[in-house]
């Protein structure tokens, strides 16, 4: 079984798109509550992505920047359709209603960057390869106290390959959340392409098998 889906950013993307378009054909250019709300989720969404992020160039006012990154790839996307649309309007009002969630993140983000700087949280890391579609490794919890280990794919589209997985491992379930047997250890696989393992009260050792192990998994699962 291969499963195509896309990410939620690329999903509620494509449904701004398709709302501006319709409104512009049935000659409306003005205010859109549908599409404000659309533009609104995108907004939330960059900013818990740029929360997340290790770049010290996107260290800063968390909505400022999700708005203008928002901004860019709806206009790139708009242009790819040779659609004009005038999102200012939009985007005003979304400045002033997410105004006390923006200081919130960009707060949250402080804290993160502080905690990576003193090797407080678990590590997260992005792997990619010419031939693979990429994917992030995340450690749950501290430092010397690993919970969990989450693996996600952070393409804007990509396919779950179960059929490969299934070729070379264990497989329960017929629907998602599928359970994956590597060794004597499980993995989840989720509807959203994230592969979890639980990793509380493992032994250090036991925890860099099992990145290992999860490694191994995703790189079967996700394909471009």
């Amino acid at each position: 079984m291969r499963f195509k889906l896309l990410s939620q950013e690329e999903f509620i993307l494509q449904n701004v798109v398709d709302l501006i378009q319709s409104s512009v054909e049935r000659g409306s250019q003005t205010y859109s509550s549908a599409v404000e709300f659309g533009l609104t989720e995108l907004v939330k969404e960059q900013m818990r992505r740029i929360a997340q992020e290790n770049d010290t160039q996107r260290w800063g006012d968390a909505l400022a920047l999700a708005i203008l990154d928002v901004r860019q790839k709806v206009e790139r996307r708009l242009a790819e359709r040779n659609i004009r649309f005038d999102l200012k309007p939009h985007l005003g009002g979304i400045e002033t209603a997410l105004k006390y969630p923006g200081k919130e993140i960009t707060h949250l983000q402080d804290r993160l960057a502080q905690s990576r700087r003193t090797n407080r949280i678990g590590e997260r890391k992005r792997v990619a390869g010419a031939a693979q579609a990429p994917f992030e490794i995340t450690e749950v919890g501290l430092q010397n106290s690993i919970e969990a280990l989450i693996a996600t794919p952070v393409g804007q589209v990509y396919e779950l390959n179960l059929e490969e997985v299934r070729r070379s491992y264990e497989v329960e379930g017929e629907w998602f959340p599928f359970q994956v047997a590597v060794e004597e250890l499980k993995f989840v696989v989720d509807d959203d392409g994230t592969v979890f393992i639980s990793t509380e009260n493992f032994p250090e050792k036991l925890v860099m098998e099992a990145r290992e192990m999860l490694v191994g998994l995703v790189k079967l699962l996700y394909t471009h």
